[in-house]
């Protein structure tokens, strides 16, 4: 702490750390305070109190009177209420200072600072931690709503996918139906004419073939049935015998083209005309009569109705389709009453499964590359339908052809080259837009942007932009999925091929734009690798259960 000291009006002192500077006015020894701190002495006369810093030392002063209390006291006492103070001012004014060295300052600042820095740096770590919980949480907050929108945006994009399945399922019901009931009306001219015996036999076949697929186009174009699975059963008299018998109308090709014998047992005499749904029995025979014949590589598949129970007018029967194939272990035969189950999935690539994953996943890719191309969302969507069919004629390629493992000679390629118009053929008489484009690009997307491509030899932007996009999409699933002949590649070996054919297989601006939007290639062949894991997992997983 500092000195104190206390001065009266004229700077003499009357207080000192020094007892020679006392009552100097007394001896009159001319000890002022003024001469000695001349600054501070003015400064103290011209405020009634303050501080100031001056000659390296810490001055502050409070200017009193020592003398006000007793005058108050004795006028208020003594003089009267009209009069003179008995004390009136005197000249009596004193200054209390008190003087701080600058070390004494230094030090209580170091003092002061060594109590305030370290609770400031505790408050200041302690805001620093909040601060960054504060941050951390908004981020996990905003990954959260990131990770929201983007479920949002996938439901959506389900919910899209499935408006457009709908879509694709109905306007494909009603482009069959079309020459559908073409067919119908012409069995029926024909039944006009004069035919013979055999002729009017075959006739009524094809009659109850195409009038049970027409009922089965009338239930797909209902497909809320589908959806809501309320297929409601009908009621109706119909004979049993002709159920069978177009059972081996339908089923027969199938039995010829693999060199099977079907054998088809009339109905027992007793029950041959019932009341329900021949439709649906009908769809259940053919259903397991075609897997029967898929599954037999050689023998006989046979159908036959026995009677289990029968009653005044109720009959309980069994429906058996037996074959000489490969059979089902007996701890996989509950599982064929499950929805889109395979007892093996193994059997798929052997005996036909139907890629269905494959096309979706090639017509994924185009309709990304169209979008890129400036597609607008109705013309990008029915891309991704058409899409799915581009392959749709190698179902007239042997499968000898289709699943060789070796490379093709050349009698085989020219077999090959002629699916494009196969497709064509199948397609070109669809009315509806979708249908158009998906026999554009059946016939179109191994035409080579140089002119080396078939069947047409087309070139440049003469080839359809369809065929064109699809090209490019066709090519890179190929190269990265497993096939027959070659195993899957990885998605640089397979990019930079697409690169280097730039110019001669592709068109160069849609190779630009495919490099543009890899990431959500890579995005799509991700989804649809790891949706087939899972499913196939699923699989093994099922099939590893014990049976009940």
């Amino acid at each position: 702490m500092g000195d104190i000291i206390l001065l009266d009006r004229d700077g003499y002192w009357l207080r000192s750390s020094d007892t020679e500077n006392e009552w100097g006015f007394d001896l009159q020894t001319g000890r002022r305070f003024g001469d000695r701190h001349a600054v501070a002495w003015r400064a103290m006369q011209n405020t009634r109190s303050g501080s100031t810093l001056i000659e390296s030392q810490l001055w502050t002063w409070m200017r009193i009177d020592p003398l006000s209390p007793v005058r108050a006291s004795v006028n208020a006492r003594y003089a009267p209420s009209d009069g003179p103070a008995v004390y009136s001012e005197l000249p009596y004014r004193w200054y209390v200072a008190l003087q701080t060295p600058r070390e004494q300052i230094a030090l209580m600042t170091s003092r002061v600072w060594r109590g305030v820095i370290p609770p400031m740096l505790l408050l200041l770590a302690v805001t620093w931690a909040l601060s960054a919980w504060i941050t951390l949480s908004q981020r996990r907050i905003a990954r959260l709503n990131r990770a929201l929108a983007e479920r949002a945006e996938a439901a959506e994009a389900a919910e899209a996918a499935g408006r457009a399945k709908a879509d694709f399922v109905a306007n494909m019901s009603h482009e069959i139906r079309t020459p559908m009931n073409a067919v119908s009306n012409l069995i029926y001219l024909l039944g006009q004419e004069r035919l013979s015996d055999y002729a009017r036999h075959l006739l009524r076949k094809m009659d109850g073939a195409s009038r049970s697929l027409v009922r089965i186009i009338d239930d797909i174009l209902d497909f809320s049935k589908i959806e809501t699975d309320r297929l409601v059963l009908e009621e109706k008299t119909f004979n049993l015998a002709d159920v069978l018998d177009n059972l081996a109308t339908i089923m027969a090709s199938n039995a010829q083209d693999r060199n099977i014998e079907l054998v088809i047992v009339p109905p027992p005499a007793p029950i041959d005309r019932l009341v329900g749904d021949p439709l649906r029995l009908e769809q259940v025979l053919i259903n397991l009569a075609a897997n029967a014949i898929k599954f037999t590589e050689a023998g006989h598949v046979a159908v036959s109705v026995t009677i289990l129970n029968l009653e005044r007018d109720e009959a309980t029967l069994r429906f058996a389709v037996r074959d000489t194939g490969i059979g089902i272990p007996p701890n996989q035969q509950q599982r064929i009453f499950e929805q889109f189950a395979q007892a093996d999935a193994s059997t798929t690539r052997r005996y036909d499964g139907t890629g269905l994953g494959l096309t979706m996943r090639m017509a994924s890719y185009t309709a990304a590359l169209a979008q890129a191309s400036g597609w607008d969302e109705e013309d990008t969507n029915q891309i991704e339908l058409a899409a799915t069919l581009h392959d749709i004629g190698k179902i007239g390629i042997p499968d000898a052809i289709l699943r060789k493992s070796g490379r093709l000679d050349a009698a085989e390629w020219e077999v090959m080259k002629t699916h494009s118009e196969i497709g064509h053929g199948i397609l070109e008489h669809g009315s509806g837009p979708m249908f158009r484009m998906a026999a554009e690009m059946a016939l179109h997307h191994h035409e080579r942007w140089d002119g080396s491509g078939y069947p047409m030899g087309l070139s440049g932007t003469d080839i359809p932009e369809s065929a064109r996009l699809t090209a490019v999409a066709d090519v890179f699933d190929a190269l990265t999925m497993t096939r027959p002949y070659k195993p899957a590649w990885s998605i640089d070996d397979a990019v930079r091929t697409i690169v280097a054919e730039s110019g001669s297989h592709f068109e160069p601006r849609l190779v630009e734009l495919f490099m543009d939007i890899m990431p959500t290639i890579r995005r799509i062949k991700q989804e649809c690798d790891q949706r087939e894991n899972d499913e196939r997992n699923t699989r093994q997983r099922e099939l590893r259960r014990p049976s009940a």
